[in-house]
């Protein structure tokens, strides 16, 4: 800006000002114009990343009112509705086994950063994201620390436990995710019923109705179960249901399809 343009020596613009701000706290992350104008999402991945180290959680991604995705909404090549990639959260600075402690106030930290960027997820999804930044193997003594750790998180308010997965404070709703790129799928344990269920009302908002097996199979292919198993199918068969006794969809003797109002 005007005021970093008027200093007058280079030693003012660039490494007085940071001193002083380090000396406060601060900690800098410094992008350039050129490189921002050349390369925006590169430089802003790396924004996301110095958030994340520092334990600060991104901003969530905005999410566009279900009507309007449901309009716009296209399927795929296999004929399946296009849903949104898992979004695993950017490495933070990684540290040595030996830095390790369990009492750490970054474990709670970069929880709680997991949480926000990634929530809705599973609690074992997070002590295996944890157990990385340090290179650790989820032991069980591993794994009781991080478990403490996220109990602070809730206790405080920085994320809510619903139905044994974490939330960001607030959060209520949740599209359904495909695998994230070069990734498996998620085990059908760890992907939370409101997930399903929204899979299932955007595999309806295209086709209308179906008959409930091929519903359920389209709905496990989005989640990358290409050929589920039967745990897979009858998980989100008891989400079919729990829809079905709520009202929200109508299970005929031949289709499944959205109650209308």
């Amino acid at each position: 800006g005007p005021a970093y343009r008027d200093a007058a020596t280079v030693r003012d613009r660039d490494r007085t000002r940071g001193e002083v701000l380090a000396g406060l706290g601060w900690r800098l992350t410094r992008v350039w114009s050129t490189d921002w104008a050349r390369a925006p999402e590169r430089e802003a991945e790396r924004l996301v990343e110095a958030l994340v180290s520092g334990g600060v959680a991104p901003p969530p991604v905005p999410q566009e009112p279900e009507a309007k995705k449901a309009r716009s909404r296209r399927k795929r090549r296999d004929g399946l509705p296009e849903a949104e990639p898992w979004r695993i959260t950017p490495p933070s600075k990684r540290r040595t086994r030996k830095a390790f402690s369990e009492d750490s106030p970054e474990i709670p930290r970069i929880a709680t950063a997991i949480v926000s960027y990634e929530g809705p997820i599973h609690p074992d999804d997070v002590a295996r994201r944890v157990a990385d930044t340090w290179d650790l193997r989820l032991t069980a003594k591993v794994r009781e620390a991080i478990d403490t750790a996220v109990e602070l998180v809730v206790e405080e308010g920085k994320a809510d436990l619903r139905d044994g997965f974490l939330w960001p404070p607030g959060k209520t709703d949740q599209p359904i995710r495909r695998p994230a790129p070069g990734a498996g799928p998620r085990p059908i344990e760890r992907v939370c019923d409101v997930e399903i269920a929204s899979g299932l009302r955007m595999v309806l908002a295209v086709d209308l109705r179906l008959p409930e097996e091929a519903l359920v199979k389209a709905v496990a292919r989005i989640l990358g179960h290409r050929r589920p198993k039967d745990e897979v199918l009858d998980r989100i068969s008891v989400v079919v249901a729990a829809l079905a006794t709520d009202g929200e969809l109508r299970r005929g003797e031949r289709f499944v399809s959205i109650e209308e109002e």
